[in-house]
């Protein structure tokens, strides 16, 4: 088992796992969550299921930065090796699934805006 650090991070697998900061890329807002789906059961207690999923989210990320981070996944997805807090501050290193934005994406001048990539099926690894 690979000791996660406390930088945000990606790699192709768990012991080669390079801090973005070290890409040159700004350090996201990301947002966790333990679970795929929510949903309301046959007792009224809503539950959560399926595996966890995680967003990074940048206001603003230069062209030479997104680029950089595109490059990790070819198409819309593909698997690697993602490093970032769960909700509780405690750091992971995952196996993901890391999918690329499906929409249009919003450009400014050399940067583009609003840029959400989103990691499915977290497993730590």
């Amino acid at each position: 088992m690979t000791v996660a650090g406390t930088f945000y991070g990606l790699g192709i697998s768990a012991g080669a796992i390079v801090d973005l900061v070290t890409l040159g890329i700004i350090e996201p807002y990301s947002s966790y969550q333990p679970f795929t789906v929510a949903y309301k059961g046959g007792d009224g207690i809503k539950k959560g299921q399926g595996f966890a999923q995680m967003t990074w989210h940048w206001d603003l990320i230069h062209f030479t930065d997104r680029a950089t981070l595109r490059a990790y996944v070819t198409g819309l997805g593909g698997s690697l090796f993602m490093q970032a807090p769960d909700n509780e501050g405690a750091w992971h290193i995952w196996s993901v699934n890391m999918e690329w934005p499906d929409k249009e994406e919003d450009q400014y001048a050399t940067r583009t805006r609003d840029l959400d990539v989103v990691f499915t099926h977290l497993i730590v690894s």
